[in-house]
């Protein structure tokens, strides 16, 4: 349902991101890197120091909305020279910008197999904490070849997925390269022109080594002999510590970082709109990833701590959770599990003395008729105060409307009714 069905009951601030395609001068933004997205051509391209990101889907153009993600660090250097001593060939050999990246320039490599029987691939290895969680990605299209095998080692066993890079579907890999089957927990995206994003992810179990490998198969034989021309193409590597890949972050001689976006709203640009006493925010965004603790932030509206809030977000219990604290002291704690990670989520969350509630894709959490409003004086977007890991969205918020009322529970689900 449209945000402005209401006549008589205005929203005082509304944020479209997908909309506008613009962030609103009011929100405050700032990310100490460049950082990588895709732009209404479907090209992934760069963003300066403290530019928001407008992402969209490379494959249909349709705007994903504001991109907030978690810091991040690649730990593969050269992550499109594929062509660079950094890069074990076995083998094999690569071709180096012979075709078209998602970046829009002729810079993606062909891995080639030789013509001896083995397996052909490519690797590199990084040095990692055994406990931690990392995640291997790259992007592919098919050549010659139209499946390939990601690999990522664990520092104990080698996990692998098929690719087909005409279908982007995922299987388990060639029995012959006598790997783990990851393709239960790998992931595929297309990018766009062919391109598939691939990623696999491990905790790292008792070595301090992980690797990368991407290894070139022959229909459902990972060991077969090569006629030294066929291929794919390869391009922008990644290795970061998290159970997700992000957005990508190019790489040469070192392991680079991107910082995390931070977007608040403060001062008059808060005041001018927040009423202390009652309201309903809502709220549009995708989570890409679920997580098994922690709530990743829709939204925070605090005082900079973390004891006077209201916010809501995703991942506890695979919840949509609304919370409010006043003087640290839970007021109300909501939860409708009819959300995901990487699923839509329209949210309203109600907020009045005594009178608290929430409504999730259509459906009513359980009221909470007891509790006081916290003092708060900031919004923040897509994140709590701080920028942990555990409260960053790590996606994408399409938009964010505020109601200077408590609404009645009819139009929060109308609201959010999908």
């Amino acid at each position: 349902m449209s945000l402005v069905n209401y006549p008589t009951i205005r929203p005082s601030l509304i944020l479209d991101f997908q909309k506008a395609e613009v962030v609103d001068p009011r929100v405050t933004f700032t990310r100490a890197s460049t950082a990588t997205f895709f732009n209404n051509a479907g090209v992934l391209t760069s963003a300066a120091n403290n530019i928001p990101r407008i992402d969209f889907n490379p494959s249909t153009l349709v705007c994903n909305g504001l991109l907030i993600e978690e810091q991040r660090t690649n730990l593969l250097t050269y992550s499109a020279e594929f062509n660079n001593a950094a890069w074990l060939k076995s083998n094999s050999s690569i071709t180096a910008n012979t075709i078209v990246a998602p970046d829009g320039t002729v810079d993606a490599d062909k891995l080639v197999e030789d013509a001896t029987s083995a397996t052909h691939f490519v690797r590199q290895n990084s040095l990692s904490t055994v406990g931690v969680t990392y995640v291997s990605s790259v992007y592919l299209k098919a050549a010659e070849r139209t499946s390939a095998v990601v690999v990522h080692f664990d520092g104990s066993v080698f996990y692998g997925v098929s690719v087909n890079l005409s279908t982007g579907a995922l299987s388990a890999p060639p029995s012959d390269l006598s790997l783990t089957d990851a393709s239960s927990s790998a992931t595929v995206t297309s990018v766009g022109n062919g391109w598939y994003r691939v990623s696999v992810a491990r905790a790292q179990v008792s070595t301090t080594t992980t690797q990368l490998r991407v290894a070139l198969q022959s229909g459902s034989n990972g060991v077969y002999t090569g006629n030294g021309t066929s291929g794919i193409y390869i391009w922008g590597a990644q290795l970061e510590a998290g159970a997700f890949p992000t957005s990508y972050i190019p790489t040469t001689t070192t392991a680079l970082t991107r910082n995390a976006d931070v977007a608040s709203m403060t001062g008059t640009n808060f005041s001018s709109w927040f009423n202390a006493s009652e309201g309903t925010i809502f709220c549009q965004g995708i989570g890409v990833n679920n997580v098994a603790a922690g709530t990743r932030r829709y939204f925070e509206i605090n005082n900079n701590t973390p004891d006077e809030r209201v916010l809501a977000g995703y991942g506890f219990t695979t919840a949509c959770r609304y919370l409010v604290l006043d003087g640290a002291a839970t007021q109300a704690d909501i939860g409708v599990t009819t959300t995901t990670g990487g699923a839509l989520v329209k949210f309203a969350g109600a907020y009045k003395t005594n009178d608290f509630q929430q409504a999730s894709n259509g459906t009513l959490g359980t009221a909470d008729t007891s509790g006081t409003l916290p003092t708060v004086d900031r919004m923040f977007i897509g994140q709590a105060e701080t920028t942990a890991a555990a409260t960053m969205l790590n996606g994408y918020i399409q938009r964010i409307a505020y109601y200077p009322v408590r609404l009645p529970n009819s139009t929060l689900q109308a609201l959010t009714d999908t």
